[in-house]
């Protein structure tokens, strides 16, 4: 819960309840929650710690051996990480750092679109108009066209605009 304190006149001073309540947490420390529920921020739950500390004792807890099995079963990184009680970051890294292979483009919604992607590509259409037509960003469309080799348009005329309008000297 975020504590908010009038300081002045449309001027407020915010803070989270449990780094409040211990009163010993500086700012290169964060709060452990003894019995895990954030919610519960009486002073025996709360345990300050550094950033590093507090990483290593959330990691020993996870089992990654049974993240490594729910992966290969199919499950999201983002499923894993609910279910074992971690960051979907961390389960990727732990994956990664115990030589799974990664599916390329889990999740994404980015994922199996990249023939719709060359095609409208080819039919001159520049990544934002394609991002634009698919719903997505325009940086998945760039990194498609690049993983496969194709620079995309550029801004300016249309590609193979025949109503180009003429050219006007300054003098005109």
């Amino acid at each position: 819960m975020e504590l908010f304190w009038r300081t002045g006149p449309n001027t407020y001073l915010t803070a989270l309840e449990h780094r409040v309540i211990d009163g010993t947490v500086t700012t290169e420390e964060v709060v452990h929650h003894r019995n895990g529920n954030r919610l519960d921020n009486r002073p025996s739950n709360l345990e300050p710690m550094t950033s590093i500390e507090h990483g290593r004792l959330h990691h020993q807890k996870v089992p990654w051996d049974r993240a490594v099995e729910m992966y290969l079963r199919g499950v999201t990184t983002t499923e894993i990480a609910d279910t074992l009680g971690s960051w979907p970051g961390n389960v990727s890294r732990a994956l990664r750092d115990r030589d799974v292979v990664m599916r390329k483009g889990a999740g994404n919604k980015v994922y199996g679109i990249q023939n719709q992607v060359i095609a409208l590509h080819n039919e001159g259409l520049r990544p934002r108009e394609i991002a634009s037509r698919l719903g997505l960003s325009d940086s998945p469309i760039r990194r498609i066209l690049k993983e496969n080799g194709i620079e995309p348009y550029t801004p300016g005329r249309p590609f193979g605009s025949k109503n180009k309008a003429p050219r006007r000297s300054i003098r005109d």
